[in-house]
């Protein structure tokens, strides 16, 4: 058998170097050669869209074979998970991860995937920053401060935290954040960092996880966010918060409290868990949401996905007010968003607690509007004074809930106490066939709104998902 190259008399990069010459000769420059649109490069980019699509091909496979063991059917875990995919690709070249929240991070060697709760596969963005810890940019509209690694938020939400409320100023996101992905970080093991002890990815995936963006404390007015934030489309997942706190009136969530104009952002398979335990007997108050704890700005195109869970330990005069976008909005406007995550609350005797699909209590001129509900609303110990599949109470005759709706068996009412106004409730309540049909698209509006089925069980999504 003949050798290519070796019997010819001809090079592979000899090859090479004659083509390129024949092209130049041809009226073809070097600039549309190696150009950043250049024939080579793009064969470069058409080489790494190969790769990553034999890798997903190859977990797709791994993951079949995960879920069929020597009896049949079995539930996915990180062991099955992780023989399988070392059969597919080789021992030692990928490793499983299990987020404890019902989806998996495979990392190889220059890239991370997550396979989701429903079995989706998607590949985790590398996150490029000069400078993480500090912002690039001047906080204008046209050079806003910019978020371009999980140091960059973490530090905002500890600049927040200590005083510096962003008031007037423009803050973006640039690129999508996983808190359980390496590819999210410049260094995933930096120690100390903004207030956390220890390694910050360990820190923010236990333990008590993330440190929302400005103060618990809801009368700390000046350490609260007052700016524009911009999620730029972009989805934060795995977000993890898990805390005993004993602060008589807080407020919990990525942004414990708004005051200023949050938009276009997305949180996936969130764990958010907050045991509330006063340090006095006296009446005291908790908020606690997804996208904000308690707002009192505007909060437009956003959703929410995971589990949020809250319970009231103590005695006395307690209220929780708990809900997938926000725990209550008090004087403020939350517009064309959803929330797909099941909310649960314990609570004891004597305890008001209030708990809804997209909001827990709407308060003095509050608006929630253009916006449904798909997630599960639970309520243990049956000690629940409101909940609905929208909102647990609408408590002022100033506040409004307009075309909301929300999932046939999420919770068996839509609002749970209502005085503001509000839309009437065999109006609100949705099978799902109608709520993944055009019709209820149409309600919500497709300027805002859209359907594909592979996203969000066939649910109307976003139109920038």
């Amino acid at each position: 058998m003949k050798e290519f190259g070796k019997n010819n008399g001809i090079t592979l990069i000899a090859l090479v170097i004659t083509m390129i010459v024949l092209l130049i000769l041809a009226g073809v420059t070097i600039a549309t050669l190696t150009g950043d649109n250049g024939i080579l490069t793009r064969v470069s980019e058409s080489k790494e869209k190969t790769e990553e699509a034999q890798e997903k091909e190859g977990i797709e496979l791994a993951l079949s074979t995960a879920q069929i063991g020597d009896s049949g059917y079995q539930e996915l875990n990180q062991t099955n998970l992780q023989k399988a995919i070392d059969e597919q690709f080789g021992e030692g070249k990928a490793v499983v991860t299990d987020t404890k929240n019902n989806s998996f991070i495979i990392k190889f060697a220059n890239k991370e995937y997550e396979i989701s709760n429903s079995g989706n596969i998607s590949e985790i963005q590398r996150v490029t920053d000069s400078t993480p810890g500090t912002l690039a940019g001047n906080g204008t509209e046209t050079e806003p401060y910019l978020i371009e690694s999980i140091e960059d938020l973490v530090f905002f939400a500890y600049d927040v935290s200590n005083g510096n409320t962003y008031q007037d100023e423009y803050v973006k996101m640039l690129y999508s954040l996983n808190f359980n992905a390496d590819s999210s970080y410049i260094n995933p093991n930096i120690e100390n960092f903004c207030g956390y002890e220890g390694k910050l990815k360990y820190a923010l995936t236990s333990e008590n996880g993330f440190h929302g963006i400005g103060s618990l404390d809801i009368y700390d007015t000046d350490k609260h966010f007052y700016g524009y934030f911009d999620g730029n489309k972009c989805i934060i997942s795995n977000l993890f918060i898990n805390d005993l706190y004993t602060t008589n009136a807080l407020a919990v969530g990525l942004f414990n409290m708004n005051y200023g104009t949050i938009k276009n952002i997305g949180l996936s398979n969130i764990n958010i868990n907050v045991e509330f335990k006063p340090n006095e007997t006296n009446s005291a108050t908790a908020f606690i949401g997804g996208i904000v704890g308690r707002n009192e700005g505007t909060i437009s195109s956003v959703y929410t996905s995971g589990n949020i869970y809250s319970i009231f330990k103590g005695t006395g005069n307690r209220s929780i007010r708990t809900g997938g976008i926000c725990g209550q909005i008090t004087s403020g406007l939350i517009e064309n968003s959803y929330n797909a995550a099941n909310i649960t609350t314990e609570e004891n005797e004597g305890t008001s607690t209030a708990i809804g699909g997209c909001v827990g209590t709407l308060s003095t001129d509050a608006s929630l509007v253009n916006s449904y509900n798909i997630g599960i609303i639970k309520e243990n110990n049956n000690k629940t004074i409101y909940a609905g599949g929208i909102a647990g109470s609408n408590s002022q005759a100033s506040a409004t809930i307009t075309n909301c709706y929300y999932l046939y068996g999420t919770y068996n009412v839509g609002i749970g106490g209502k005085v503001g106004v509000a839309d009437n409730e065999e109006n609100i309540v949705k099978s799902s066939d109608y709520m993944k049909s055009n019709d209820f698209l149409n309600l919500l509006g497709n300027a805002y709104f859209k359907i594909e089925s592979n996203k969000n069980n066939g649910y109307p999504v976003l139109t920038w998902q």
